[in-house]
């Protein structure tokens, strides 16, 4: 089996255009696509803090026409909240676009619990706050952490076909 190679051109700066409070939060893990001649984004912002717990991340979105400069709306589409399974942070957006409804799974974060559970979220587009799929019943993988995982923020063993995965940057 041969490996498919590819060359980078060249690197161009993405430019996030924002008010606060996104202005001063850290951005993280964007996620674009292309539909209908212009480019969506959606993003995970976390406000700043010296404590860890204090930070609690949500997801943003912007649009752009060519895919570099994003214009980014001026609320959170998906907030922490007020469910368990996502209190502490909505983190790391991936979008799939079925039959005109956008799909956002995200990792929601339960500090109570140390916990990180895969959710998923849809709406009409990226613009509008999105809510919990399944009438709030939003999980699609429950995180379940054990003495490999316990104590690394963001991590989780996930249950699934084939598994168990680990979810976070320890496991």
């Amino acid at each position: 089996m041969s490996m498919t190679s590819f060359t980078v051109d060249r690197t161009e700066r993405l430019e996030i255009q924002c008010i606060s409070p996104l202005a001063e939060m850290y951005k993280l893990s964007p996620f674009v696509w292309h539909e209908n001649d212009r480019y969506e984004l959606l993003l995970r912002a976390v406000n700043r803090s010296d404590d860890p717990e204090a930070k609690v991340s949500r997801i943003y979105s912007g649009l752009s026409r060519d895919g570099l400069h994003f214009a980014m709306g001026e609320h959170p589409v998906i907030e922490p909240g007020p469910g368990e399974e996502d209190r502490d942070g909505c983190e790391d957006p991936t979008v799939a676009v079925v039959d005109n409804t956008l799909h956002v799974y995200y990792s929601g974060w339960a500090q109570a619990r140390n916990e990180g559970q895969l959710l998923l979220a849809a709406g009409e587009d990226s613009q509008h706050r999105l809510q919990l799929s399944c009438d709030g019943r939003g999980v699609t993988i429950q995180g379940q952490c054990d003495d490999r995982t316990r104590g690394a923020r963001g991590a989780g063993r996930m249950l699934g076909v084939g598994g168990p995965y680990c979810m976070g940057s320890v496991c």
